[in-house]
């Protein structure tokens, strides 16, 4: 039997800590694939992500090219805004009926699970894996640092490249 993961989020940009973090959780919970699916928006923000949905697949491409355990799901970016786990958790269970498929989600989401729209059909779809910052690693962060004109030693630097020749996240 398979086992998939399912990685979302805004990753805006992906940065190495979502790579690392993602592989740690592959080997620890030994997943086949990793999907890292990009949401179109969090109904918990206001605003969309920064980067648009064109770049940040190419930013995901650019970081996940050379590690085939790795997959990219553009669904979420297909649905209208904002982007509910449920719809895509519904989406792998009908593409991967047999396997089992589990969540992984920020341990600051698994404490506000119970506001999610259909937790508990979440919750009976797959399993959760919950997922820990490394080193205090943020996208937000790394954005400022951008802005800034700062190089980030946290980003793959064909990611790095890519943002600064399409000019994101400057001010």
């Amino acid at each position: 039997m398979k086992k998939i993961g399912i990685f979302g989020g805004s990753f805006d940009p992906v940065h190495l800590g979502h790579v690392a973090l993602a592989e740690k959780i592959r080997r620890a919970h030994t997943l086949d694939f990793v999907y890292f699916v990009p949401v179109k928006r969090s109904p918990f923000k206001k605003n969309s992500p920064i980067a648009s949905d064109r770049d940040r697949l190419k930013m995901l491409r650019l970081a996940l090219g050379d590690k085939p355990k790795f997959k990219i799901s553009s669904f979420e970016l297909g649905r209208p805004a904002p982007s509910y786990t449920i719809y895509t958790v519904r989406h792998f269970r009908k593409k991967f009926p047999r396997a089992q498929l589990f969540l992984l989600m920020g341990r600051d989401a698994v404490r506000r699970i119970k506001k999610w729209k259909n937790w508990r059909e979440i919750l009976k779809l797959c399993g959760l894996v919950s997922l820990g910052r490394i080193g205090g690693i943020s996208s937000t962060k790394i954005r400022k640092s951008i802005s800034q004109g700062s190089k980030s030693k946290v980003l793959d630097p064909k990611v790095s490249k890519f943002i600064l020749s399409r000019k994101l996240y400057a001010l």
